[in-house]
């Protein structure tokens, strides 16, 4: 008998049976592991960013940003003409210290914008406003 084996079977007799039950639960199957996706969850990253996002990643002035856009300093499409807005693609401004404190603010807006068209649904549909709970800010109050 390998030594493998007999230490095995020196735990198991050591072990009740509820601990036992607990290893067996704890084991994952083949398919559990074959599943297993490695990949880290990254936030979503927006396809485009506004003239707005990237004024508030770099600090610069929408004029500024704007002005690299048509220059092409970043890779950047004019919506509808001459006077509309730019989608800028996000890749350069990835590598900022800031980026994920950005995504995290986009994270949360959208959180916001959700829970204001519940509560908006909600009052639309005579249900009266939706309670959340006491938000962050109130906690400490």
């Amino acid at each position: 008998m390998s030594e493998l084996k007999l230490r095995e079977e020196q735990i198991v007799s050591l072990l009740s049976e509820e601990a036992l039950r607990k290893v067996d639960a704890s084991i994952l199957s083949a398919d559990q592991i074959n599943s297993f996706d490695p990949t880290p969850v990254t936030p979503s990253v927006p396809e485009y960013l506004s003239v707005r996002d990237v004024s508030r990643l770099t600090g610069l002035v929408p004029q500024v940003i704007r002005r690299h856009c048509a220059n092409g300093k970043w890779e950047a499409e004019q919506v509808a003409g001459e006077k509309s807005t730019w989608r800028i693609k996000p890749e350069p401004f990835m590598k900022l210290s800031n980026w994920g404190t950005f995504l995290r603010g986009c994270r949360e807006e959208l959180e916001s914008s959700k829970k204001l068209a519940d509560h908006a649904l909600a009052l639309w549909d005579g249900e009266g406003p939706v309670d959340y709970g006491p938000s962050k800010e109130g906690a400490n109050e």
